[in-house]
């Protein structure tokens, strides 16, 4: 019997443009066990272009892992489904070259597109997400059936920083990757401040004036 291999993918973007990361997970449909897991940083870029390329990276990796099986790719992004079902036309010229690799990807294999509901896509979402957190990229393979020794992990891993983004002068220039960073970039972080008296009636307290416990609120 043709083996069925599930396909979860998504894709996020922080400020859409910003940061973008792929998740997506493949998992053997009869028995349910997870082939392999793949969280990637792509850099500066959309949602949507991150969910195009959460499918990609998904099927290339079939591609490889699983060649003669049948792939149902399910994703909560209405736009990809029906654009790569032929249902919707692709627009956006950077999605129609998306399209174009996953294409040459599928070549002629049996792919079926599926939209699920968001609330079901949240293994490949956590993998996008992770990616995003990390700023790095990560395959994981699993070779064997789960539970036993037989396992293997496989973890591919790259570090991207603004260094290695690829500038693209169309982008707002708030989201756009810098050009010739060659130092360490500067991490910033952020505390709230706890909650006073004075945060009550919107006074500031700090250096040189007031230093308030904090309240039941703090």
């Amino acid at each position: 019997m043709t083996q069925i291999v599930l396909i979860e993918a998504d894709g996020g973007s922080r400020g859409n443009p910003g940061p973008a990361g792929s998740g997506a997970v493949l998992i053997d449909f009869d028995s349910g066990a997870i082939l392999a897991e793949i969280a990637l940083f792509i850099g500066v870029a959309t949602n949507n272009v991150a969910e195009y390329k959460a499918v990609l990276a998904a099927i290339e990796l079939a591609n490889e892992i699983a060649p003669e099986a049948k792939l149902l790719v399910r994703m909560d992004s209405k736009l990809v489904v029906e654009q790569m079902s032929g249902r919707w036309k692709i627009k956006n010229e950077g999605m129609q070259e998306l399209s174009v690799l996953m294409a040459k990807a599928i070549g002629s294999r049996d792919v079926t597109f599926e939209w699920i509901p968001r609330e079901q896509n949240s293994k490949a979402d956590s993998l996008a997400n992770e990616a995003m957190d990390a700023e790095s990229s990560v395959t994981r393979k699993f070779v064997g059936e789960p539970g036993t020794s037989t396992i293997n992990v496989v973890t591919l891993a790259s570090k991207n920083t603004a260094a290695d983004l690829e500038y693209n002068p169309e982008l707002p220039s708030s989201v756009r990757a810098p050009r010739n960073v060659t130092k360490k970039l500067t991490t910033v972080i952020l505390v709230r401040h706890g909650r006073t008296a004075l945060t009550e009636t919107h006074k500031l307290s700090g250096r040189g004036g007031e230093d308030p416990q904090l309240s039941e609120l703090g």
